[in-house]
């Protein structure tokens, strides 16, 4: 059966992030405050601390990095609470979302040809061309750092019509678990209207199919209905509704953080950290110091 819970977790692991904690249920990523959900608190259970404690300490962490506090929430009805009292402090809805999902053999190919080529691994070249047909200002350096980071196995799609670039995605499979990720689907805004989203959707959907995973997923915006569109002719169904809290800090400058909340309070995960009978992938669990070291290195290549 396949439960949020479970899928949540899959989404979750194939985030890039610079940094992910463990709080008792609760996991926290960190990215310099690329992408919202690379800066978030994942909450895949109830923690067994109180709400009130947890998610001051949750604040505690994002305030000291000078970033607002995101919890990525779902419909799970065992997280109403948690939504209720975020809200009750002044949590910020927004972003919300539909998680999808679709059985690869039932897809309906597309009949638009289309060249693609493939990449293992991520590139500024491919970094850049996405960044420009998404109008992103975003430091290839940086996003190029995060994406290293992905320890499953990914491919960098980038489609063409007649030799000119048109479209770009990213596909993320987690070994073992038979399910893939797509990310990072664009189409460049004069090409669209012509299928090409469609062909890409099937291509990537395809590559997955020829590295034995059964089920795929994506996620979309709840408003952007040609997506909506789109995916629904390809076959995909919406399995469950997330969205963010936000709260963004008054005084964030004046919140500090002592290396032994990072290593205490913030603690390591157990060897399964699905809870669900599945292996799922862990995250290294990294100091504050080490935090600052490689953050240090990120600016240094900028600087390059």
């Amino acid at each position: 059966m396949t439960t949020i819970r479970y899928v949540e977790e899959l989404a979750m692991n194939a985030c890039p992030s610079l940094a992910t904690y463990h709080q008792d249920g609760w996991t926290l990523k960190w990215a310099n405050g690329y992408t919202r959900r690379a800066n978030s608190v994942y909450p895949l259970q109830m923690t067994s601390e109180s709400i009130e404690e947890s998610v001051r300490q949750c604040e505690s962490f994002y305030f000291s990095h000078q970033l607002p506090t995101h919890f990525k929430l779902t419909s799970d009805s065992s997280l109403e609470s948690l939504d209720d009292y975020l809200e009750q402090q002044g949590y910020v809805y927004e972003g919300q979302s539909f998680l999808q999902i679709i059985d690869i053999p039932s897809v309906t190919c597309s009949s638009v040809m289309m060249q693609v080529t493939e990449e293992a691994t991520v590139s500024e070249a491919w970094l850049k061309s996405f960044n420009a047909m998404n109008q992103s200002s975003q430091n290839v350096h940086e996003q190029k750092a995060l994406y290293d980071t992905l320890s499953h196995t990914t491919c960098y799609f980038t489609a063409f019509d007649n030799g000119e670039i048109v479209g770009h995605g990213l596909v993320v499979y987690e070994n073992g678990e038979k399910w893939v990720g797509l990310f990072q689907i664009a189409i460049s805004p004069a090409h669209r209207q012509k299928g090409l989203g469609k062909a890409l959707v099937a291509h990537m959907l395809d590559w997955g199919t020829r590295h034995g995973a059964k089920k795929a997923y994506l996620q979309v915006l709840a408003n952007n209905l040609p997506a909506l569109r789109l995916y629904e002719s390809l076959g995909f169904r919406k399995l469950y509704s997330y969205w963010y809290r936000t709260k963004h800090s008054t005084n964030q400058n004046k919140v500090i953080s002592s290396e032994k909340n990072y290593v205490t309070t913030l603690k390591r995960p157990p060897a399964k950290a699905g809870g669900f009978g599945h292996e799922m992938s862990t995250t290294k669990v990294v100091t504050k110091t080490e935090v600052i070291l490689k953050h240090l290195m990120l600016k240094q290549a900028e600087s390059d």
